[in-house]
C-alpha cells in the first residue's frame, strides 16, 4: 500500500484503533500489574493508586472518545469549503455533534495528564517524607501543577474562546474555538516543564543515598523512563503545530497519554518483580515504594 507521511493527512478510523489496542492495552496491563503488586504482594494501598483509579477512568474515556470522534467532523475546515458545509444541514449537524466530541475528548486528556502527574508526585512525596529539602521542592512542585491546570482551564472556558459554545458553532467566529491553537501552546508549556520537574527530583535523592553505585544506576534509569512522556508530549505538539487541519493530534492523544501511565504504573512493580523473578532488594531492608 501507498505510504503517508505522518502530519499531512489525518490518521484513519483502523489507525486510531490499532493505536489505541498498541499503546493502550500496555497502559492498562501496567496498572493491573501495579494493582496486583500493591495488594497481592504488599497488601497495603497507598493514596497514590486509588487516585490512579481514577485516571484510569478517564484514560478509558479518553481512548472511547478519540475512537468516536474518528466517524465524525468538526468545525474546523478549510476556508473554501465552508459555503459547501454549511449548504448542507445534515453535515453541520455532523460537525456539531463532532465538535462537542472535542471538548470532552480535550478534558479528558487534560485530566490524565495532570492526574498522573499528581500520582507520580504523591509518590515521590513518601519517598522523599524524611528529607526536608527535596519536600520542599515538591511542596513548590505541587504549587506549579495546579497554578498550571487553573491557568488552562481559566484560559479554556473563558477567555480563549467566548463564548463557550463557538467551540461547537458552525461557522465559527474565533478560529481558537477550531484550531485550539494558544491553548496547545499554553498546555505545552506547563505540561512539559512540570513533567520535567518531576523527572529531575527525584535524582539528587538517589545519588546522596547509602547505595552502590550499580543500584543508583538502576534507579536512574528507572526514573528517567519518564523523558519518554516528555518526548511524547513535545511530539504531540509539534505535528499539532505541523498539520492544524487534520486530527493527527490524537494519534499522540493516545500515545502520550499511554506512556505516560506505562512509566507511572511501572516504577511501583518493584516488589512484584523481585517476587516473580526473584530480584535482590535495592538495599538490606524493606524497600517499600
Amino acid at each position: 500500500p501507498e505510504l503517508h507521511k505522518r502530519g499531512i493527512e489525518s490518521p484513519s478510523n483502523d489507525e486510531l484503533m490499532w493505536n489505541t489496542i498498541a499503546f493502550g492495552v500496555p497502559a492498562f496491563l501496567a496498572f493491573a500489574a501495579r494493582m496486583l503488586n500493591r495488594g497481592w504482594v504488599l497488601k497495603k494501598f497507598h493514596l497514590e493508586d486509588w487516585l490512579m483509579c481514577i485516571v484510569i477512568c478517564f484514560f478509558a474515556c479518553l481512548l472511547s472518545l478519540i475512537n468516536v470522534s474518528a466517524h465524525y467532523q468538526t468545525n474546523l475546515y478549510p476556508k473554501e469549503d465552508e459555503v459547501r458545509i454549511l449548504s448542507d444541514p445534515a453535515e453541520i449537524k455532523d460537525r456539531i455533534l463532532g465538535s462537542k466530541i472535542v471538548v470532552a475528548l480535550e478534558q479528558c486528556m487534560l485530566l490524565v495528564t495532570w492526574g498522573v502527574k499528581i500520582c507520580v508526585w504523591t509518590f515521590l512525596l513518601r519517598l522523599h517524607r524524611k528529607l526536608p529539602r527535596f519536600e520542599t521542592a515538591l511542596w513548590l512542585q505541587f504549587a506549579y501543577f495546579w497554578t498550571g491546570l487553573f491557568v488552562i482551564e481559566i484560559l479554556y472556558f473563558f477567555v480563549l474562546c467566548y463564548p463557550f459554545d463557538q467551540y461547537w458553532a458552525l461557522p465559527v467566529h474565533n478560529s481558537q474555538c477550531a484550531t485550539y491553537h494558544n491553548y496547545s501552546i499554553v498546555q505545552m508549556i506547563f505540561n512539559i516543564s512540570s513533567d520535567v520537574g518531576l523527572i529531575l527530583t527525584p535524582l539528587p535523592m538517589v545519588w546522596v543515598a547509602q547505595l552502590p553505585v550499580k543500584r543508583k544506576l538502576i534507579l536512574t534509569f528507572v526514573f528517567g523512563l519518564a523523558s519518554f512522556t516528555v518526548m511524547a508530549a513535545a511530539l504531540n505538539k509539534y505535528y499539532n503545530f505541523a498539520s492544524p487541519l487534520t486530527t493527527v493530534y490524537q494519534l499522540w492523544y493516545i500515545r502520550e497519554s499511554s506512556i505516560s501511565l506505562v512509566v507511572s504504573n511501572i516504577i511501583c512493580t518493584w516488589q512484584l518483580l523481585q517476587k516473580i523473578f526473584h530480584f535482590r532488594s535495592f538495599s538490606n531492608t524493606r524497600f517499600e515504594i
